[in-house]
C-alpha cells in the first residue's frame, strides 16, 4: 500500500523515524505548501484541499522526554499550525496495539510536564497526569 501511495503523483509520503524529524518535516511542509497554494481549477471546479494524514505520531513520543503533556501539546501546536498555514485538512491516525487491541493510546496518562523539567517535591503538576486525548482536544475534534 505505501508503495502505491509514493509512486502516485498526487501523494507525497515522508517517512518521520523521529519526533525531531516529523517536527522539521512540519517545517518545511508548511512554508512548501504557503509557496503554492494557487488553487488550481480542474473542468471549471476548484481543487480539493490537500490532506495532511500522521500515522502513529503518539509512538514517536513513547521513547522520549516529550511523552508527556507539554510534549504532546508542542507537537500538536505544530501540527495545526502546519496544516492551517497550508490550507490543509489534518488527520491524526494510532495503529492498534496487535497484542492488546481493546487498550487505545488516547487513554494513556501522561505527566503534565516533561521529565527533563527540574520542579520542587512539593509541586503536585509534577505527579498530575491527564489522558492524552485530553491534551490533543485542546487542538482538535474527535
Amino acid at each position: 500500500t505505501i508503495g502505491l501511495l509514493s509512486r502516485s503523483t498526487r501523494v507525497r509520503v515522508l517517512f518521520c523515524p523521529t519526533l525531531e524529524n516529523l517536527r522539521a518535516c512540519l517545517s518545511v511542509v508548511g512554508s512548501q505548501r504557503v509557496q503554492h497554494q494557487n488553487k488550481k481549477e480542474i473542468h471549471g471546479q476548484t481543487e480539493a484541499r490537500p490532506l495532511l494524514a500522521v500515522l502513529d505520531s503518539l509512538s514517536l513520543h513513547f521513547p522520549t522526554t516529550e511523552f508527556s503533556a507539554q510534549g504532546l501539546s508542542r507537537t500538536f501546536a505544530a501540527l495545526a499550525e502546519t496544516s492551517s498555514k497550508a490550507d490543509m485538512d489534518l488527520v491524526l491516525c494510532e495503529c492498534q496495539d496487535s497484542t492488546n487491541p481493546e487498550v487505545s493510546p488516547w487513554n494513556a496518562q501522561v505527566p503534565m510536564l516533561n521529565s527533563t523539567v527540574r520542579v520542587s517535591e512539593e509541586n503536585a503538576l509534577f505527579r498530575r497526569t491527564v489522558p492524552v486525548k485530553r491534551v490533543a482536544e485542546r487542538w482538535f475534534e474527535f
